[in-house]
């Protein structure tokens, strides 16, 4: 089944209280690179996509703890799409 899932790391306030997503990436001998994207919402439900595409990989990488994630995936589990949003505008983490 296709869908979306996404966290923001810089809401403490937000109703979801799990919010729980990561990106993997990683590499073999011959250079290839690739991400696996994993998430869970508050409800339970969980979410995996792989991408071998570098420019999924870059946007994974530039991912930090506080950082905004958006990604969607396919019937196949295939990602569709990665969004990362990072800035001096948003919100800081409470200490």
């Amino acid at each position: 089944m296709p869908g979306t899932h996404q966290r923001d790391g810089r809401n403490p306030i937000s109703t979801d209280t799990v919010q729980r997503i990561y990106c993997r990436t990683s590499s073999d001998a011959a250079g290839n690179e690739s991400v696996r994207r994993y998430a869970v919402s508050a409800a339970n439900v969980s979410a995996t996509c792989y991408s071998a595409l570098p420019a999924h990989v870059r946007s994974a990488q530039s991912a930090g703890d506080a950082s905004f994630i958006d990604f969607t995936w396919d019937v196949n589990g295939v990602c569709q799409s990665l969004d990362v949003l990072k800035g001096s505008h948003l919100e800081p983490k409470a200490p």
